[in-house]
């Protein structure tokens, strides 16, 4: 998987207030954008497609968790 790490991360949340937990982003195989947050104790992601389409592959989602968290 091809990843690409995302720099402006603050200038995102300016324009995105729900992302105000978000540390890191990723863009994986110009398909998918993660999200990486952490809040108290918990690190969360959120995979989302470029394209805004829904992702049906559980296998798409299960490499990408496993990309970033283990």
């Amino acid at each position: 998987m091809k990843i690409i790490e995302i720099n402006n991360v603050e200038e995102l949340k300016i324009n995105h207030p729900y992302l105000d937990t978000v540390q890191k982003v990723y863009i994986g195989d110009d398909t998918y954008k993660v999200y990486i947050a952490q809040t108290n104790q918990y690190r969360h992601i959120r995979v989302r497609r470029l394209d805004d389409l829904p992702i049906s592959s559980f296998s798409d989602l299960q490499s990408v968790k496993n990309r970033f968290l283990g």
